[in-house]
């Protein structure tokens, strides 16, 4: 359509690694805090998306950008809206956390960048939102901390994927008002179901239906049971041990296929956006050992 674009990717490198139950509490840190040879795991990983997005965007014309979870936490608009969503907990609760009936908002050591997963551990002992609120937290190890959330202070807030999309989406259609823009969200099909719940809580912020940006679900990858393949769970405790190592390991991936690889996802994806009946759909493994030809 000749419209300029950007595709911008998230890059969430407070992922949790390092997982260890004490009790009822789960600590973890975070990839960004997990060093190999003194290189955060996070960064280790970017070189493989930064090499998938250079080869898009040299084929595609299209530009992109990413932008870090660390410096999105920090953003005044995104903690504004967090500490709305803080202070109307209550509201929120039903729709971005109903099974535990609790915001998952977390604080890693500023020690020993452990924390718990579960936010079990955090608790408010000041309140002054919208302004700011106190949080208390604990490190196994450290013991207790407390943490500032405002809008202009440096602390790093580990946040849920629930709350995190509500204040992401807002902050888009912020964005899209301020530029003149048409946003586009695109989610994996296994994230349809969050929708909803998305769409209620930025009724909660006072967004209608006509502010929503336009959202795409892309093919789900299936494996032999009919269940979503996993890239974390299944794939370390061995349940793919049928499945080509080059669908599993990015670096086996490029040394069977070389350039040709990302030329075949390309082209393959290019097919589902050309002909939407095979964007609306599912794909298994077997599908992808037949484009691959392995």
């Amino acid at each position: 359509f000749n419209v300029p674009s950007t595709l911008k990717f998230e890059a969430l490198e407070n992922a949790p690694i390092e997982k260890n139950q004490m009790g009822d509490k789960e600590y973890c840190r975070m990839h960004s805090h997990h060093y190999v040879d003194g290189v955060p795991l996070s960064e280790i990983y970017m070189k493989s998306f930064r090499e998938v997005f250079d080869y898009i965007k040299e084929n595609t014309g299209v530009n992109y950008e990413t932008e870090h979870y660390e410096q999105f936490q920090k953003n005044p608009f995104v903690r504004k809206t967090l500490l709305e969503i803080i202070s109307r907990e209550n509201e929120f609760v039903p729709y971005i956390a109903p099974g535990e009936g609790l915001l998952r908002i977390r604080f890693p050591c500023k020690e020993c960048h452990v924390m718990e997963k579960t936010a079990k551990d955090s608790r408010i002992v000041e309140n002054h939102a919208p302004d700011y609120i106190i949080y208390q937290s604990e490190c196994p190890e450290h013991g207790q901390f407390e943490i500032k959330v405002s809008q202009d202070d440096n602390n790093l807030i580990d946040f849920n994927t629930s709350i995190r999309n509500v204040i992401k989406e807002a902050r888009f259609i912020e964005e899209a008002r301020k530029n003149n823009a048409m946003n586009l969200m695109v989610d994996g099909g296994d994230w349809t179901g969050m929708a909803f719940q998305v769409m209620q809580s930025l009724g909660l912020l006072g967004y209608n239906i006509r502010d929503l940006p336009v959202r795409i679900f892309t093919p789900i990858i299936e494996d032999w049971s009919g269940a979503k393949f996993s890239k974390s769970v299944y794939v370390k405790e061995g349940t793919y041990k049928h499945i080509p190592l080059e669908f599993l390991d990015y670096r086996k991936f490029q040394e069977t296929f070389g350039a040709n690889g990302l030329e075949t996802v390309l082209n393959e994806s290019r097919k589902w956006v050309e002909d939407p009946k095979k964007l609306f759909r599912n794909y298994s493994i077997d599908y992808l050992r037949k484009v691959f030809n392995i």
